[in-house]
């Protein structure tokens, strides 16, 4: 008797494998988007010096509008241009795993949310225990004054390139799986039953499995699926 998952699976190859991209007036707004970033953090470097420290959140006096505004502003030319070159490199290829793994939306909400929601949370977290956190880790109280510069952002980028990452894996590994079924290889119940407690009979059955079947299941386990990590290891041993 053929199950609801497998039915659904054979109906449904198509709409999966293939990611839906955004109309050319949604590239426009996220290439805008991006660009208005950068933009923005070259034109608040010229400005004057006192301008900036009007901007920057300082731990002995601080205002409400730096805890947003401090993530913008750089001591210098090399701090900004790093802070660039990183954000230049991570948010397009961000950008490009979702749009593979069919997350443009989620793309735009992750984006939105690190440069919108972040920023002032990072402040008051950076306000009250930054000195405790150094001094627990190295041993001394740094007494910081004020902290600035979107390195801090970077690292949320990088945190939303590595979820972009593990999604993207995980989509062509479920793509490779239901080929797999498609082609009469093997079929769901052997799939979990490959995936599951390994037996001597159930061991000579992987080993004869295809190719194909292998490679899914590693891909699958390296994408933090510790259970099926766990069949595979067991069926290496």
């Amino acid at each position: 008797m053929v199950s609801l998952t497998d039915t659904y699976d054979r109906e449904q190859p198509t709409s999966r494998a293939n990611p839906s991209l955004p109309s050319p007036t949604g590239f426009a707004f996220d290439l805008f988007a991006f660009a208005a970033v950068a933009i923005i953090l070259a034109l608040v470097m010229q400005t004057s010096a006192s301008f900036q420290d009007q901007l920057v959140l300082h731990y002995g006096e601080p205002t409400l509008h730096a805890l947003y505004t401090t993530h913008f502003v750089h001591n210098s030319m090399a701090h900004l241009r790093g802070n660039l070159t990183a954000y230049g490199v991570i948010v397009p290829l961000t950008y490009l795993l979702c749009l593979r793994a069919d997350r443009h939306k989620e793309f735009r909400v992750g984006f939105l949310a690190v440069l919108f929601v972040l920023p002032p949370i990072i402040s008051v977290v950076s306000l009250v225990g930054l000195d405790v956190a150094v001094e627990f880790i190295i041993g001394v109280r740094p007494h910081v004054q004020s902290s600035r510069g979107f390195s801090a952002l970077d690292g949320a980028f990088v945190g939303l390139l590595m979820v972009a990452s593990r999604t993207t894996s995980e989509r062509r590994a479920g793509a490779r799986v239901r080929s797999c079924r498609l082609s009469g290889c093997c079929s769901a119940s052997d799939w979990r039953e490959r995936s599951g407690a390994c037996s001597s009979t159930r061991r000579r059955r992987w080993r004869s499995c295809c190719l194909q079947c292998r490679s899914v299941s590693v891909v699958v386990a390296l994408g933090c699926r510790s259970d099926l990590r766990t069949s595979w290891l067991t069926v290496c041993r």
